[in-house]
């Protein structure tokens, strides 16, 4: 029973916790309202070091707009980094157009 204490709380701390979010105004282009959301899947390594720059070209995807960019890790990319000791990292990007 110890054992699986000691491993639940090891497990608890080492899960990392990522999220940056960023909501535009109207005077950089977004309206007041949410409209299509476009999920994208990274994929990094080596925790998160390679690549070491990935770009995205919001205004592809979004041609309306962005409204908000979200980056965040789901449970399922916790769950795989936990898993690979973080030699796999994946990451969630989500992109709300007006």
């Amino acid at each position: 029973m110890k054992q699986l204490i000691l491993l639940s709380t090891l497990f608890l701390f080492l899960m990392n916790c990522h999220h940056n979010r960023v909501k535009l105004d109207s005077e950089n282009g977004s309206g007041s309202t949410a409209g299509e959301v476009k999920i994208l899947y990274h994929k990094f390594w080596l925790g998160g070091f390679l690549p070491r720059k990935v770009e995205v070209d919001a205004t592809k995807i979004c041609p309306s707009g962005v409204y908000e960019i979200d980056e965040y890790y789901r449970w399922q990319d916790a769950v795989f980094t936990q898993l690979t000791f973080g030699i796999y990292v994946p990451k969630t990007l989500k992109i709300t157009c007006n």
